[in-house]
């Protein structure tokens, strides 16, 4: 059909992880590793966009936050705009595009 495949809105949730930051940011950097090795391998993936910059200001902590009230980390930069795994998983993804 000649479709594209359009990711317009990457990020991860935590809601359900512990609260060890370094188990949740693992978790999170697996997850967007996951994610981008399936996705990067489609021919008709036309486009990759992340939604939200940084945990600051994401949106999943307004519209699905922690029962334990801590702080959503599904994006690639701490709140104090500091990269986190997922943002050196997500560099590892995309650094074999072109691979195969």
């Amino acid at each position: 059909m000649g479709l594209k495949i359009v990711v317009t809105e990457m990020d991860a949730g935590d809601t359900e992880l512990g609260s060890s930051l370094d188990y949740r940011d693992g978790q999170i950097a697996d997850a967007y590793r996951q994610f981008l090795d399936v996705m990067l391998d489609q021919k008709a993936l036309g486009l990759l966009l992340v939604w939200g910059f940084c945990d600051r200001y994401s949106l999943l902590n307004k519209f699905f936050p922690r029962a334990d009230g801590a702080r959503v980390r599904g994006t690639l930069y701490d709140t104090e705009f500091r990269k986190k795994p997922a943002w050196y998983a997500v560099v590892a993804a995309l650094s074999g595009i072109g691979r195969g």
